[in-house]
């Protein structure tokens, strides 16, 4: 006998995101609603719940975790599903601006001085010679 298991062939289009995200969000005990769109990429399912903070979790992990495993679902369903981003009450968009905003910010600021001086910033303590010079001093 052949101890091996054989998973049968996928059916074309046999996921269906949406109603795997509603099922797996029920189950974990969340009132929500998901509306489905079409990107160029795959698939945005945008969640609606009362209960968004715990769905995003801190920094967003929740959500990043549901998103992953609703992946893993819908490959094991079909291994030609497209990818799905999973959103919820517009975080992912508000995140990103706020990041690009953060980071807009951190370049118009010249770089700060440190109290060592110039040397600080070229200074390699593995390098022979700039260490030996410090000895010397």
């Amino acid at each position: 006998m052949n101890s091996q298991a054989t998973t049968p062939p996928a059916q074309p289009n046999t996921a269906q995101p949406k109603a795997t995200l509603e099922k797996l969000l029920h189950l974990l005990g969340f009132d929500a609603t998901v509306e489905e769109h079409k990107l160029e990429e795959g698939i945005l399912l945008d969640v609606k719940t009362d209960d968004s903070g715990r769905l995003i979790g801190r920094q967003g992990q929740t959500l990043a975790d549901l998103q992953y495993i609703t992946n893993r679902m819908l490959f094991q369903q079909d291994a030609a599903a497209p990818k799905v981003v999973v959103d919820v009450g517009g975080y992912r968009a508000q995140a990103r601006e706020a990041l690009v905003k953060h980071s807009s910010r951190k370049q118009r600021k010249p770089p700060k001085k440190s109290a060592a001086g110039a040397m600080s910033s070229n200074w390699n303590p593995s390098t022979p010679s700039t260490a030996a010079s410090c000895i010397r001093r």
